[in-house]
């Protein structure tokens, strides 16, 4: 009876991501991109693992991923991990969520490092400069409420910084950088969850974001703010479903839909797109999960106008991951819950292999 419910739950569920499918597709047709570093990627572990679809019901990170979720954190959560990127890039990040006792609500944050700390050996006109570093920072401050049993609502903002080497100075040997530091970001959205393991969530990331560059010009002693760049605005829809099997083992679907119609200061693209990310994890027993998943799978008018190009610019990538649950290992008494995540994906220009591993507590 039991698996009678899994399979009608399983079909029902799977029923409403086609539907999340096709009204996505009706504006889907080119892909907006960020500027200044901050790419469409994935930020925790589980997600490098589960192609960044992670959404619905992201288990850390929340301020980042999906602050409605903070609605539903229980205690206190702590998370912190390391990307290896190809290239010598680097990215980390340390999260935290909090739910206050006796009310509805949670807070949390998220704090990001990308980029290359260390860029030495460049040269202009055969002459090696002084070692200069290429910086992106996100600061994420959100909190969720629970405004039923079934749903919550979430709130996030962003405080962006990049530093980038942008000229050659011959009388010191040294490179200039430039710098941008803005607030936006903003994100607004919704989570569902029922008790027979379904999870949904939409809304809209990244309201008012954007970069501010400046330049000096070599007869004036000011600062002139010259360009700004806009990022996209995404509209977000994912869902997960979560079941068991053989009466210890649970299985994870996932799939989130990433809309690119309008920029951050809504201003529409002229070819707007659709990017899909799909996941699925696997838990044989409480102790280990396997994960896998594409990202970044891209729908926009050259599906339909112009398949060879479309073909050059759909770019999705694989990823693959492991997560170690040690709460219920006997004896284990670090906190009450302790978990170790890695995952390994392509990079998308495949230079090479990207590697991730991050742990998380949680009181």
């Amino acid at each position: 009876m039991r698996q009678q419910c899994d399979i009608k739950n399983f079909i029902f569920n799977t029923a409403l991501l086609l539907v999340g499918v096709l009204c996505c597709v009706s504006y889907a047709a080119g892909l907006g991109t960020y500027s200044g570093g901050f790419e469409r990627i994935p930020l925790t572990t589980e997600a490098w693992g589960r192609g960044n679809a992670v959404t619905a019901n992201p288990q850390y990170a929340a301020a980042h991923i999906n602050p409605a979720n903070l609605g539903f954190t229980q205690g206190f959560q702590l998370g912190i991990g390391n990307t290896i990127r190809p290239l010598g890039r680097y990215e980390n990040f340390l999260s935290a969520e909090y739910k206050i006792p006796d009310k509805r609500i949670g807070v949390g944050g998220v704090f990001t490092y990308k980029g290359i700390a260390n860029l030495d050996g460049l040269r202009n006109d055969g002459e090696i400069y002084n070692s200069t570093s290429y910086i992106n920072t996100t600061l994420k401050l959100g909190t969720g409420a629970i405004i039923s049993a079934n749903w919550a609502v979430g709130f996030s903002a962003t405080w962006f910084y990049s530093r980038i080497p942008v000229a050659f100075n011959p009388d010191s040997r040294s490179i200039a950088t430039n710098t941008s530091s803005t607030i936006g970001g903003l994100s607004l959205m919704a989570k569902y969850k029922n008790n027979n393991g379904f999870s949904g969530a939409f809304g809209i990331r990244d309201i008012f974001s954007y970069s501010d560059w400046s330049y000096k010009d070599k007869d004036e002693s000011t600062w002139i703010y010259a360009i700004t760049d806009t990022m996209p605005m995404l509209f977000v829809a994912a869902a997960e479903y979560e079941f068991g099997i053989l009466d210890t083992q649970t299985i994870k679907i996932s799939a989130d839909f990433n809309g690119y119609w309008i920029n951050s200061f809504f201003e529409r693209y002229e070819h707007v797109a659709l990017a899909m990310n799909y996941g699925f994890e696997w838990s044989p027993n409480k102790v280990i999960s396997f994960r896998t998943g594409i990202r970044d799978i891209l729908l926009n008018r050259n599906f339909f106008a112009d398949r060879p190009v479309w073909r050059d610019e759909n770019n999705p990538r694989i990823g693959f991951g492991v997560g170690i649950n040690l709460e219920t290992i006997p004896n284990w008494n670090l906190s009450r819950k302790f978990g170790v995540n890695y995952a390994v994906a392509n990079s998308g220009a495949q230079a090479g292999f990207e590697h991730s591993v991050d742990l998380v507590f949680r009181w």
